[in-house]
């Protein structure tokens, strides 16, 4: 997760899938700059994030 935009970065959407995993029915998926189909400039931006932030 690259972008969170409340106070003190906290987001309940970082710990969910560890918190979720193992219910039947309920699958995650992982996107990545290879799959945001945007504007040439939002596609720069995206992939600005996520050298930023490596591995995350």
């Amino acid at each position: 997760v690259t972008q969170i935009d409340l106070p003190n970065a906290r987001s309940g959407v970082l710990g969910l899938e560890q918190i979720l995993q193992g219910i039947d029915g309920l699958e995650f998926t992982h996107l990545s700059s290879r799959d945001v189909v945007r504007h040439e400039i939002v596609q720069r931006i995206v992939n600005a994030y996520e050298r930023s932030a490596p591995g995350v």
